[in-house]
């Protein structure tokens, strides 16, 4: 082999050995920028792992609302002790369960005195007075209203005999049903509580002539069982009418006047057809609607927190087609009778002159113990207070 060939053969070695450093070179960069991308692959990463805590955060949120809270827990409690209360009341149910609530209560009020103190530690924070004062009132409520509840519950324990036990039980009882929070009704779903396709009706039942006792001497009528004056239960606080703040700062801004009170549950309160108390006093009044029975509640709960006794009337009342076409929103009378009875609402079409000229349901309405010439219109003279009536009946039907 001559010189010249020995030189080319050595230069393509060279020239090899340079190209595969050179692709070495190029993989090892493509290997390096992959574990150590730059300052774009670097942010990426960041976002990536925010949304991932984010997630993660999200997550252990919804565990925690999707667990009860304290409040949700006593007001569970609440409930298994009333049932044990009524089973005791009939001569049946176990002492131990009593004795259980006991010890569930003394942990759960554990609770909620650590979480009342860090709700005030926040407010004086804040500087908040008005929210201080409420917040240092519903405290005090709810201590007096344990308070009694647990002396109760050791005094129904305490019994020495099965009918003392039993009529302790039955008093007791009936505190802790007014202590039950009112189920919150959901106004919006597909399946409301009222739409049963099944559900019938039916016609409102008459029975005998009762007269409320603003009729209690009607010569035609039987004399109501309850007495024409009133007395404590007239004023006393229901599941259904319970005097929120929001029912006591109303009551305070109408000054406490019956016929303001009245006009502003006629003026503002809407007519909503369905049967039985479903709302109550203060959803009423959150949702500025309601049936008769949940209008009267809210009337009731206002009369009450302002001193005036009042209770209700239940009966079947005759109403003007025109009217109950009005309350409904409709223009035809059978479709009138048709939402009545669909709603639940026992109701019957009176029909005169071949046509629907009436329909009688069965309605519930309130009586008040007020100063009767004031109720009549006039100034306040001799004749001094009477339980009385409405002075008509409180619907209103939505406008545009």
């Amino acid at each position: 082999m001559t010189i010249r060939k020995r030189q080319q053969k050595k230069i393509k070695a060279n020239i090899f050995r340079i190209l595969a450093l050179v692709t070495a070179l190029v993989l090892l960069s493509i290997s390096v920028a992959g574990c150590f991308p730059g300052k774009a692959g670097m942010d990426r990463v960041k976002e990536i792992n925010a949304k991932a805590a984010q997630e993660a955060e999200l997550k252990k949120l919804a565990e925690e609302r999707a667990k009860p809270s304290t409040a949700e827990k006593l007001t569970d409690t609440t409930k298994d002790l009333q049932e044990t209360l009524g089973e005791l009341a009939k001569g049946k149910g176990k002492m131990g369960d009593i004795r259980a609530g006991l010890m569930a209560l003394d942990r759960l009020d554990g609770k909620l005195q650590k979480e009342f103190r860090e709700t005030e530690n926040k407010i004086a924070k804040i500087g908040a007075k008005k929210a201080q004062r409420r917040h240092e009132k519903f405290v005090s409520d709810y201590e007096e209203k344990m308070d009694k509840l647990t002396d109760g519950l050791a005094q129904v324990a305490a019994s020495e005999t099965g009918a003392e036990r039993q009529k302790e039980a039955e008093k007791l009882s009936t505190y802790v049903t007014s202590l039950i929070p009112e189920e919150k009704h959901q106004p919006l779903g597909t399946d409301l509580p009222h739409r049963n396709v099944d559900y019938q009706a039916g016609e409102p039942v008459l029975g005998s002539n009762i007269s409320p006792a603003y009729m209690a001497e009607s010569p035609s009528l039987e004399p109501s069982s309850l007495p024409r004056d009133p007395t404590s239960d007239d004023l006393t606080e229901t599941v259904d009418t319970k005097q929120t703040e929001a029912i006591q700062e109303l009551a305070e801004s109408l000054d406490k006047d019956p016929i303001k009170i009245y006009e502003f549950v006629r003026n503002t309160i809407v007519y909503e057809p369905y049967y039985g108390s479903r709302k109550g006093a203060q959803e009423t009044l959150w949702e500025r609607g309601g049936n008769d029975i949940d209008q009267a509640n809210l009337l009731i709960a206002l009369f009450r927190y302002s001193n005036i006794p009042s209770r209700y009337v239940s009966g079947v009342v005759e109403i003007p087609i025109d009217k109950a076409m009005n309350w409904v929103g409709v223009e035809k009378p059978y479709v009138a009778a048709q939402v009545f009875t669909a709603a639940g609402i026992p109701t019957k079409a009176i029909v005169r002159g071949g046509v629907i000229d009436a329909l009688q349901i069965e309605h519930t309405w309130t009586e008040a113990y007020v100063s009767y010439s004031r109720y009549r219109g006039v100034d306040e003279g001799v004749t001094g207070h009477a339980i009385c009536p409405p002075p008509g009946q409180i619907m209103r039907r939505q406008t545009a």
